[in-house]
């Protein structure tokens, strides 16, 4: 009798086990005009479209299906790739944290997109290739996420000469840390600012910006920059490469760093990197590409890096903990108290450095 009954009860509840939901995490549905997978409680990441796309694409901030609300955290690999988009405006996906890799590759009509302003912003990791080959791409505001690694989001490597010459601005988010290899070649830029919270810099990011006239960056954390990292800018006119550490004696590879033979080419660095370059034997006149030019050292306190400590630091400051940093703006040099933080403490210290002068 007892084991008539173990086994019954062993049934029933393989029986239950067996109607048991899969778990939510597996959960996909169609609302709103896009296919969705439940991520997490409450949250999906949009994996596609459940129409045709037309050329205009708006994502919420939330999605609504079977009487619940789901925000939307995440757009999939390869999700809207080689469709006929030519606008895609995320401003209202206040809660998007991820682009996946190919996300809007091959849609070679796309002109703009938008991401949510960086006060509202949770965007903190595009994937690889997300925009590849998105030749017509002319407004995207990269300024306005929160990522720390550019991945190259345009081309894969140095053989894929694809051109984006209508790209001729892109601001850098002042979050970032790295950028990859060739994550802004081939691009239509006429200048860029690095950020000064950038600390590695892979090789290839600027092949073949060949209308590139000005590279600015300002407080670096590193003391060498790539071989070739200008190698063929016919354009470059001025670079500002200024380290708060001394640049290496080999720092700028060689003599022939520069190869940009249609203008001369200065080369800005500080007054102690210049004495360590010209000693190495870079010389100005046996070098027929670049003249190597002596500019300011880092001044503690010194938040837009002009040389003297005054109250336009302390708005540099203010500017940078409101979110909108300006692109003169140097890290390093803000962190008064070297504690790694720019905060009130940092105010505080370069105010009473003002009032004590």
């Amino acid at each position: 009798m007892m084991k008539k009954s173990y086994t019954k009860i062993c049934s029933l509840l393989l029986g239950l086990m067996m109607t048991v939901p899969a778990s939510a995490q597996d959960e996909t549905f169609s609302a709103e005009g896009f296919e969705c997978k439940v991520i997490e409680a409450g949250v999906v990441e949009i994996t596609g479209a459940s129409a045709a796309v037309g050329t205009s694409l708006t994502v919420p901030a939330t999605v609504e299906y079977g009487g619940k609300v789901y925000t939307v955290a995440a757009i999939g690999n390869e999700a809207f790739k080689a469709t006929a988009l030519t606008e895609v405006d995320l401003s209202a996906a206040t809660g998007l944290k991820r682009i996946g890799t190919s996300a809007f590759a091959e849609c070679r009509q796309l002109k703009t997109v938008v991401f949510p302003p960086l006060a509202t912003s949770s965007l903190t990791e595009i994937g690889s290739l997300a925009f590849h080959h998105d030749t017509s791409l002319s407004s995207m505001n990269l300024q306005d996420t929160r990522i720390e690694v550019l991945e190259s989001l345009f081309t894969k490597n140095a053989n894929d000469e694809v051109y984006f010459d209508d790209l001729t601005e892109l601001a850098l988010p002042q979050t970032l840390k790295e950028i990859k290899s060739y994550a802004l070649q081939f691009l239509g830029l006429r200048s860029i600012t690095i950020p000064s919270s950038v600390t590695a810099f892979g090789e290839g990011v600027l092949e073949g910006t060949i209308y590139l006239e000005e590279f600015y960056w300002r407080g670096a954390l590193v003391n060498r920059l790539p071989r070739n990292t200008f190698l063929g800018e016919d354009a470059l006119k001025t670079v500002y490469f200024l380290t708060v550490d001394d640049i290496e004696p080999n720092g700028l590879s060689d003599k022939h760093f520069f190869m940009c033979h249609k203008n001369l080419l200065n080369v800005y660095v500080t007054k102690r990197s210049y004495d360590i370059l010209t000693a190495a034997g870079y010389d100005n006149e046996k070098t027929v590409y670049s003249t190597l030019v002596s500019d300011i050292d880092w001044v503690i306190g010194d938040a837009d890096g002009n040389g003297a400590v005054n109250v336009k630091d302390i708005v540099e400051i203010v500017n940078y903990k409101s979110g909108h940093p300006s692109a003169s703006f140097i890290l390093q040099s803000a962190d008064a108290n070297l504690d790694g933080v720019v905060d009130d403490t940092d105010i505080s210290l370069i105010s009473t450095s003002i009032l004590t002068k």
